[in-house]
């Protein structure tokens, strides 16, 4: 199963690719119909200020 981090850049925190991050991610499972389990699962990190920069990363 992949996880993928969508993390701000440049804000005022430095966002770690992990669900338990300060800024509390919210993780949307990804999923087919026709399959038994999951595929994997995406978090996006909410920024403390405006960032125009995002990371898209897969946790490994």
């Amino acid at each position: 199963m992949k996880v993928i981090h969508i993390r701000p850049l440049g804000d005022v925190i430095d966002h770690e690719r992990s669900a338990d991050c300060a800024c509390g991610p919210g993780g949307d499972v990804i999923g087919a119909r026709t399959l038994p389990q999951p595929l994997g699962v995406i978090y996006r990190h909410h920024s403390l200020q405006p960032c125009a920069d995002w990371e898209a990363a897969e946790h490994v």
